[in-house]
């Protein structure tokens, strides 16, 4: 359900395509797996262009296991410092978009259920919109899984061998087609992996 529905928003969806979960490996620390969570919503709808659309998105999670298949029932906090992340520049460790910009703190996600890839969602944060305190909202959708990326320092030291090691570690490779791109090689889960 779409966090801000008391303000007109209760046509919103979330959109399947954009919105999924993602693991992140990084080649310096190859032996832990963060997470990251993008919800988008569409409310076609609206007439205000800058309305139609809402996402929000979390990077660096850790639910304490790197298999995916063992992720529902985990549950990871992440909160900030206000100095941290207002004022709100891009690039920042989270973020919430909907006609303003918002960073969601005071973070509580729990994956509550799996079928499949599809994972419930369920986030408590705090939206601070020009600092805290925020507005609470509470958010459960189900969201796919749709890929693990190995990202390196830099171009020059991309190695789709080594993203193959470090993902063996963690994940069977068979379940996976691999896309690699500037700075790091992107694992796809395949259609038929659950």
């Amino acid at each position: 359900m779409f966090p801000l529905a008391d303000e007109g928003s209760t046509q919103f969806v979330v959109d399947p395509v954009r919105s999924r979960i993602g693991g992140v490996i990084h080649a310096e620390q190859p032996d832990m797996v963060f997470w990251s969570i993008n919800i988008e919503w569409n409310n076609p709808e609206e007439s205000e262009p800058s309305l139609r659309h809402a996402r929000i998105e979390i990077d660096g999670l850790d639910f304490g296991t790197n298999d995916w298949r063992c992720l529902a029932g985990k549950e990871a906090v992440s909160a900030y410092a206000e100095d941290d992340v207002h004022p709100i520049m891009p690039g920042g460790p989270a973020s919430f978009y909907y006609g303003d910009h918002a960073v969601p703190n005071q973070n509580h996600l729990r994956l509550s259920d799996r079928r499949g890839r599809t994972f419930r969602v369920e986030w408590r944060c705090s939206l601070e919109f020009a600092g805290p305190p925020g507005q609470l909202v509470d958010i459960s959708e189900d969201i796919v899984l749709s890929h693990v990326t190995v990202l390196f320092p830099h171009s020059r030291a991309v190695n789709p061998d080594t993203a193959r090691d470090i993902i063996g570690r963690h994940l069977g490779l068979s379940d996976f087609v691999e896309q690699v791109t500037n700075d790091s090689v992107r694992f796809y889960f395949r259609d038929d992996v659950d």
